[in-house]
């Protein structure tokens, strides 16, 4: 008998004492059951543990139990829901193993690779109704253990920038990622924080921002001269808004044309809000949404959403048919443009702020040449959604929601939506962590630990968004590097080297269970295959040399890499044209 397969028989049989009223259990990073275990009374389940680090912290984990990462879960209904035959990811709360533990009034995220070590970094704004606080964004980094350091004071320079928005761009296009700050009514200026490559940031002199106090901006490359614009809202008068564009001078500041890129007059009868940029008709320009409340900032006014037509230079026009539908009483917040159906052609998740119990979350579908609600309607009102993460969560190939969850000064569950084809969406509420929170915002993140989407939670936990604890949800289908008890599978391909295709083989137990990514030289995930298994021992796939979207590769070496498994894990490929 293989040795993992005797540990495993050997936790199996162990019989733990005084199980009464117990309902945890302890499972493999796989979602094999192990045994039953005592768990402290503020234990947070499901979570990933370290063995050796949970049996400090009052876990009653088996003697013999060889050191590594388990799960531990609640018994019922994590019993059915583990398997890797549920269909869809469940998120574990991993906030207290990665994140640090600063509770604050937070505002928006950036996440993005800071100092270029491959690893994602967290900015984050700070946002205090006292003008006594001094709010000094936070920027953590990330490590290659999946721990993020607060490196504020290192790295950020001292100021107070109040504010809800916050937006990643490549000022100089120099490929480091700079930060431009849209601060509240309390602080006269807005900030640019400079990257100097290594993520650390300086503050830019006036010359290089926008003046003035903008509500709401846009960073789009307008002339595409290859440097990052600015399409702003302004408030002009206390009752009057309108948009202006702010040209980028070469990465020397930020200059604002007066030639009239967008029909202003024509625009005065709609309520401003946000500003989205998205090339509908696939020219290489890209066109102008605008998002629009009917009584924003002070009405009555149309809520009208409008696109405005990009006429390849830079000028904007109000084409002669509206794509996007007719509700003027809809209060328009986030735009999201992705294929949700697979058809080459991105829809848009509209995210809505209505307080009648109407659908807050619309799914445009876009057929010829306009916008369409789908009939396959998300859940209903009483709830605001401060953002969505729109990701691939299952791999399946269609993109799933996340969708945070508040009442009007109240706590609510966040959603999980899977996409099962047909732009359906169906409520997973069990794949989430039980948490009920006041989320202000959300984003991506793509955490070390594992090969799928993740999901960055902000100001999550606070009531009422006074104060709160942020929070890190890993998609559950992570490496097993780290699992003592994995299965060893070994990997073969033949032919190899090949020109036409290759016979991709794994041999070991429960074989089928892992997908196979291959990459290029340049660590670039170009496919991803899923094996089918032959008999209980054996799975194959046949690999064409292509990408996943049918794109033929050049001649060269390839690795292909064994997904969730730590014996085996890669084999390279010589691909010959």
């Amino acid at each position: 008998m293989k040795l993992t397969h005797l540990i495993l028989a050997l936790v199996l049989s162990l019989v733990i004492v005084n199980l009464a009223g117990l309902n945890a259990t302890l499972y493999s990073l796989r979602g094999e059951r192990i045994a039953p275990v005592t768990v402290p009374d503020d234990a947070m389940l499901p979570s990933v543990v370290n063995s050796s680090a949970a049996s400090r912290s009052g876990y009653n984990l088996p003697e013999s139990l060889p050191r590594g990462m388990y799960i531990i879960a609640a018994q019922s209904p994590w019993e059915e829901l583990i398997g890797h035959t549920r269909g869809y990811p469940i998120f574990l709360d991993m906030t207290q193993q990665y994140l640090p533990n600063e509770q604050h009034r937070y505002g928006a995220p950036v996440i993005a690779d800071f100092d270029g070590d491959g690893y994602d970094d967290i900015f984050l704004t700070l946002r205090y109704e006292s003008a006594d606080f001094i709010c000094q964004p936070q920027l953590w980094m990330g490590q290659p253990s999946g721990i993020y350091v607060d490196e504020t004071a290192n790295r950020l320079p001292a100021l107070n920038a109040p504010s809800w928005t916050a937006f990643p761009l490549d000022l100089e296009a120099d490929e480091d990622i700079d930060i431009f700050i849209l601060t509240d009514e309390r602080v006269p200026a807005c900030f640019m924080l400079i990257n100097d490559g290594s993520g650390h940031f300086t503050i830019g002199p006036d010359a290089l921002f926008p003046a003035g106090m903008p509500l709401e901006c846009c960073v789009v490359d307008i002339d595409q001269d290859g440097y990052p614009d600015f399409v702003l809202v302004d408030q002009i008068a206390y009752s009057e808004t309108g948009y202006s564009v702010w040209k980028n001078n070469a990465g020397q500041g930020f200059i604002k044309d007066n030639s009239g890129r967008i029909p202003n007059d024509q625009l005065t009868m709609y309520g401003h809000f946000r500003i989205y940029a998205h090339d509908y008709n696939s020219d290489g320009f890209p066109e102008l949404f605008l998002c629009h409340w009917p009584g924003y900032p002070y009405g009555p006014l149309s809520g009208q959403d409008i696109m405005l037509l990009n006429d390849g230079n830079g000028y904007f026009t109000i084409p002669p048919i509206n794509p996007l539908p007719i509700e003027d009483d809809t209060a328009s917040s986030f735009y999201y443009f992705v294929d949700t159906d697979g058809d080459k052609d991105d829809d848009i998740l509209r995210v809505d702020l209505n307080l009648d119990q109407s659908p807050n979350l619309t799914l445009l579908i876009r057929e010829a040449d306009s916008y369409i609600a789908s009939p396959n309607l998300l859940l209903g009102g009483g709830y605001i959604h401060n953002g969505l993460v729109i990701k691939d969560f299952d791999l399946d190939g269609d993109m799933d929601l996340y969708v945070p969850c508040v009442q009007l000064g109240e706590t609510a569950a966040d959603w999980y939506f899977s996409n099962v084809g047909n732009n359906s969406f169906t409520l997973k509420p069990q794949a989430l962590p039980d948490i009920v929170d006041f989320t202000v915002a959300c984003a991506p993140i793509d955490h070390p630990t594992n090969d799928r989407p993740d999901i960055f939670v902000v100001n999550s936990g606070a009531s009422g968004g006074e104060v709160g604890l942020n929070r890190l949800y890993i998609n559950d289908r992570s490496s097993a590097a780290d699992d003592p008890l994995a299965p060893e599978i070994s990997l073969s391909a033949y032919p190899n080297p090949f020109r036409g295709s290759t016979l991709l083989k794994l041999n070991g137990t429960a074989s089928a269970r892992f997908p196979l990514d291959i990459y290029n030289l340049r660590g670039q995930k170009v496919n991803t295959l899923f094996p089918q298994a032959s008999d209980a021992t054996a799975s194959a796939v046949s690999w064409n040399g292509r990408t996943a979207d049918g794109k033929q590769l050049s001649s060269g070496i390839y690795f292909v890499k064994i997904r969730n498994c730590s014996s085996g894990t890669v084999a390279r490929l010589l691909l010959l044209r």
